[in-house]
């Protein structure tokens, strides 16, 4: 694959306008059949539309996604983050939705990331540190009066995006490189009838650097409960945003790096006693961080969980009804879990 031209802006042989939602789930397969090792993902911006999350969420019966403030210093944010999502089979109908009532909310792309990976690439892009005494007076981004600050680079709105695009080369070649194909709504096209902005697909050519290698999804295999600490602290990240949706006051009482740890270890824990599935994890993930370890820490609830015999949901309920509905956290040295 060739890589970005860095010097030139995007050549108009290299972009297709795409006018139905048919036109759409035909690239869509047909892109997919061509490069079947990438993942399509969407990137869009939350605060744009109150109503694009919870369609996700209504929509997406099995929700794969990161906010994009999670786990940097934006965190305590996090409800006004700009949302990954990697489309799969469950949110195809959450993905013609966008499509038919996006307006210039966010872009798809094709990547051979996984969403892990996904993620540590738009983090680096989002924030940027600039340098008062060496910084262009023509560049995108205002300086203002302090020597170093750092700055939020919205390239999840289309037209921050477009303008990297079209006249930081540099910047968007950085940006773009996950990026084989994106799909994105140009603002100097609309549609004559109902204003809404024209579709294009745009061919990127990416690679300027190799991919790294997808990761392994392990709640997709109940088998693998001898866990390396990457598996164990991906699937206790994916959880941590699964609560902050439906149980915040666990997670936000925690310091980010105890939280961490504090997930982490009921994560571990969970796997090991039997909670294989995302739904039994989060039930057990629920009870640990209300109750904290020292409750669950006695040599009956110990036992109790390593009974293979007992199913995960019978666990939960009888360590729900035995377990003393007290928070231990605060007695807990985190240096111990």
């Amino acid at each position: 694959m060739n890589a970005i031209n860095a010097n030139h802006p995007p050549s108009v042989e290299n972009i297709l306008q795409i006018n139905s939602l048919e036109h759409l789930r035909h690239q869509f397969i047909s892109d997919k059949q061509q490069l079947p090792k990438h993942n399509l993902f969407l990137i869009f911006d939350h605060n744009i539309a109150t109503d694009i999350t919870s369609m996700f969420f209504r929509l997406d019966e099995a929700p794969e996604y990161y906010p994009l403030f999670l786990g940097t210093h934006l965190e305590q944010h996090i409800v006004d983050s700009p949302y990954l999502i990697k489309i799969n089979n469950n949110s195809l109908e959450f993905s013609e939705w966008f499509f038919t009532h996006s307006k210039q909310w966010g872009f798809f792309y094709l990547s051979t990331h996984s969403l892990d990976n996904a993620l540590a690439h738009w983090q680096n892009v989002l924030f940027v540190e600039t340098d008062t005494s060496t910084k262009s007076p023509n560049s995108l981004i205002s300086n203002g009066d302090t020597q170093n600050m750092n700055y939020l680079l919205r390239f999840y709105d289309a037209k921050v995006l477009q303008a990297l695009m079209a006249r930081h080369y540099q910047e968007s070649s950085n940006a773009l490189t996950p990026c084989e194909l994106l799909y994105y709504q140009d603002s100097s096209q609309t549609d004559s009838q109902d204003s809404h902005y024209q579709w294009v697909k745009h061919n990127i050519h990416s690679a300027i650097y190799p991919t790294p290698k997808t990761q392994h999804n392990i709640l997709d295999d109940a088998d693998h409960f001898r866990l390396n600490d990457l598996c164990v602290d991906n699937i206790a990240k994916r959880c941590e945003i699964a609560l902050w949706d439906t149980s915040p006051r666990l997670v936000a009482k925690f310091s980010h790096r105890m939280r961490k740890k504090a997930l982490k270890k009921g994560v571990d824990i969970a796997l090991q006693a039997g909670f294989h599935d995302q739904s039994s994890i989060l039930l057990f993930l629920n009870l640990w961080l209300e109750r904290g370890p020292k409750a669950f820490y006695t040599p009956e609830n110990i036992r109790y969980l390593a009974n293979s015999d007992i199913s995960a949901q019978e666990k939960a309920l009888q360590l729900e009804t035995t377990i003393p509905e007290t928070d231990t956290w605060n007695d807990t040295d985190v240096r111990n879990l």
